[in-house]
């Protein structure tokens, strides 16, 4: 290998696409060969981590969700029969007073005792359980989903700069541009230049951008041709309908104009 390339394959490299692009066949295989692989180890480390956080944000959502769980429920439903129990009280002792003011007066005064020493501690007891039983819920949510996520997305990440994938990124997207540094443009450039279709790294992006254009363009003209295939057929059933419609319309003249005639015939028969 010679001195011009162990340069241009060290990250440290000041070459561009412009340099690489005076390349000889042999040394622009051996560049793609070695972008390809980077672009490969990148990609892979990349999928991976998108996966995870992908994955982290679903059980995250998913933990959100759970914060409304029975133990509060429960709390929930107490509060509403001490208070359902309340307008039992304030009802039945209502009618065991015929003065008014003590039909209402002692009725009020029991429930809000009740609600002060009894009902309400209660609630409150219930409640504060009830926030305990979600933190732990919670807790155990976390260290059974969340932390070991975490700990392999931080695993990911400790790899990715362990592997200098960092750094492979730099070289790649400065020697071949962001648009070419992918594994997928990298092996079509690759097919080229073993092909024989191309010499060098600037024949074979300007042979993919053909091919580019060209698959571009048929796929512009398969997208025409549909719209203009369904719009003939659509104008052909309703044609079609038309025809149909125009022919229902001659028989039933020809239907009304034969009953006419025999209508009069038979009035003519009984003169």
């Amino acid at each position: 290998m010679t001195e011009e390339m162990q340069e241009i394959l060290s990250f440290e490299t000041s070459a561009n696409i412009g340099k690489v692009n005076n390349l000889s066949r042999e040394d622009t295989i051996t560049l793609l060969e070695q972008g390809k692989l980077y672009a490969t180890n990148i990609e892979y480390f990349y999928k991976q981590i998108n996966d995870l956080t992908a994955n982290l944000d679903e059980k995250e959502k998913e933990k959100e969700d759970r914060e409304a769980n029975w133990y509060h429920g429960t709390a929930a439903i107490v509060f509403i029969v001490f208070a359902i129990v309340s307008i039992i009280i304030f009802a039945e002792m209502s009618m065991w007073f015929d003065n008014i003011l003590l039909a209402f007066g002692i009725p009020i005064v029991l429930i809000v005792l009740l609600w002060k020493f009894l009902f309400w501690p209660v609630t409150k007891k219930l409640w504060a359980w009830a926030d305990q039983k979600q933190g732990i819920a919670q807790a155990n949510f976390t260290e059974a989903n969340i932390a070991p996520l975490k700990a392999s997305l931080n695993k990911a990440y400790e790899n990715f700069y362990k592997n200098q994938c960092n750094r492979k990124l730099q070289w790649g997207t400065r020697i071949f541009g962001k648009e070419f540094f992918n594994s997928a443009s990298l092996a079509e450039l690759l097919g080229y230049i073993k092909s024989g279709r191309a010499d060098t790294l600037k024949e074979a992006i300007n042979l993919m951008d053909q091919n580019m254009h060209r698959a571009n363009m048929e796929n512009m003209q398969r997208i025409i041709q549909d719209a203009a295939l369904a719009t003939a057929e659509a104008s052909a059933e309703t044609a079609q309908k038309a025809a149909e419609a125009a022919t229902a319309a001659k028989l039933s003249a020809l239907f009304n104009y034969g009953t006419y005639r025999n209508t009069k015939k038979i009035r003519k028969s009984l003169r």
